[in-house]
């Protein structure tokens, strides 16, 4: 028999506490976080705007008026190790279609959902006294319930992300595409100077870079496209939002989202090349900039495609990217500007 003390530490019970129970969630485990569920629904809800509709020779935008209204419940499980979230919410909100001059409410409505699974069936209502032969109740009803089903979908995966029903769920910013992302940091790296072991403070370095390729077509000339995306009046009226652009000065700069994507030019060639030096402001390193290359192709239609390549974006920001080109810029540049086309691929 061993002596006290020296017994081998492989057959000694320990107290784990907190950390010996449940490993790996194997149980069944449940969180309400109905509270959190109620709230993300309504920031989402009116962080962004619904679309835009070309009118004549103006365009209407479509918003969430006032504070959304939601009820029901919601619980994260984990069994087996595995994350499910269980809701039945219902919502409700207002809606209203407000002129890009001068801001006038031309049109308005309500619209509400269940919400049990991830295809929740959206009833839109108009004001039929305000409603331009239906145009509005049409745009709502296929444009809006897209942008509900994105809004949901991202409410579910913000849900599941946590990776842990012991940890209720925060809501994060309801920042759009282009926006700061809440940053996550796994594991800093040291970093080590040439030829000595003197370690320098912790950075955070992405895992990999990624290349973003896309191809969209507009009814348009490149003469057109080319100074929307290079002029602060065009950027404005795309974005929405303040914008900065100096394309006649070596490297000029250029700014959107009040600075949350900025960079330089690097090379202009009216009107068929843009290429840039563009990041995100939340991008780590602080001194990366990816590298953007647009090509301006006229199409014996008359229409002109759009080539955008888009080099070494940090890996966990690419999708972000893609859809920030993709809706906030592209499709929005076709709704302001009245231009048709579609998009080719990604």
């Amino acid at each position: 028999m061993a002596l006290a003390g020296q017994g081998d530490p492989r057959w000694i019970v320990r107290d784990l506490g907190k950390e010996g129970k449940n490993v790996g969630n194997w149980h069944w485990t449940e969180r309400d976080i109905t509270a959190w569920a109620r709230d993300r629904l309504c920031a989402l809800f009116l962080a962004e705007p619904i679309g835009s509709l070309a009118v004549g020779e103006g365009a209407i935008e479509f918003r969430v008026a006032g504070q959304p209204s939601v009820s029901g419940d919601c619980t994260l499980y984990n069994r087996k190790g595995k994350l499910r979230a269980i809701y039945d919410l219902k919502v409700s909100a207002d809606w209203e279609a407000r002129s890009f001059a001068d801001k006038a409410v031309r049109g308005k409505g309500s619209f509400e959902l269940e919400l049990f699974d991830e295809n929740p069936d959206v009833t839109v209502t108009s004001d039929r006294t305000l409603d331009q032969g239906g145009q509005f109740v049409a745009f709502m009803n296929q444009e809006g319930r897209s942008w509900v089903q994105r809004c949901i979908q991202r409410f579910l995966d913000e849900a599941l992300q946590q990776g842990n029903a012991d940890e209720v769920p925060r809501a994060a910013p309801s920042d759009a595409a282009f926006k700061p992302m809440e940053k996550k940091i796994d594991a800093p790296m040291s970093v080590v100077s040439d030829g000595t072991n003197e370690e320098k403070s912790a950075v955070s370095l992405p895992s990999s870079w990624a290349e973003l390729r896309l191809e969209e077509r507009f009814a348009a000339p490149a003469s057109l496209l080319f100074k929307v995306l290079t002029t602060v009046e065009g950027l404005q009226r795309i974005t929405r939002a303040p914008a900065t652009s100096d394309p006649t000065a070596p490297k000029g700069t250029f700014s959107l989202y009040g600075g949350q994507v900025h960079g330089f030019y690097t090379r202009l060639v009216e009107p068929e090349i843009l290429e840039q030096h563009w990041r995100m402001a939340d991008w780590e390193p602080k001194d990366h900039f990816s590298l953007v290359h647009i090509r301006l192709v006229p199409m014996n239609s008359g229409e002109t495609r759009l080539e955008l390549i888009q080099e070494q974006i940090p890996e966990e920001h690419l999708e972000r990217t893609r859809v920030g080109w993709k809706e906030r810029i592209f499709d929005r540049l076709r709704l302001v500007f009245n231009l048709g086309g579609m998009s080719l691929q990604g």
